[in-house]
């Protein structure tokens, strides 16, 4: 470890990361200033239609793993989560709805009681 005041030498930084933080070269361009696009409404809330099939005997699952692929899937949980946090929504269990697990955990408890 270097000293208070001594030469602690030149970093080498690989030619991507130089690319990357290197000021632009050239004229700047004068930017225009955009009008604010109208912002779509979206619903607050929605009516899903599932279908169910029977409950037969057999393994019912205590774990699932996804991975939300599509930007529509990102939004939806999101969008999903904040109108369960706002409406202070709660599991079967009481335990107040904070997470994306818990807003799976919190459908998943809507579609078994139809």
């Amino acid at each position: 470890m270097a000293k208070k005041g001594e030469d602690m030498g030149t970093a080498v930084l690989p030619d991507v990361v130089k690319d990357a933080i290197a000021p632009v070269k050239g004229k700047a361009k004068k930017t225009e200033t955009k009008k604010p696009e109208a912002v779509a409404t979206l619903p607050a809330s929605a009516i899903i239609e599932a279908p169910l099939g029977s409950l037969d005997q057999g393994y019912l699952p205590t774990h699932v793993e996804a991975r939300l692929t599509t930007p529509k899937q990102r939004a939806s949980m999101r969008r999903l989560l904040r109108g369960l946090l706002q409406a202070g929504e709660r599991l079967d269990d009481g335990k107040l709805v904070q997470s994306n697990a818990d807003a799976v955990r919190w459908l998943l408890e809507k579609l078994g009681a139809a």
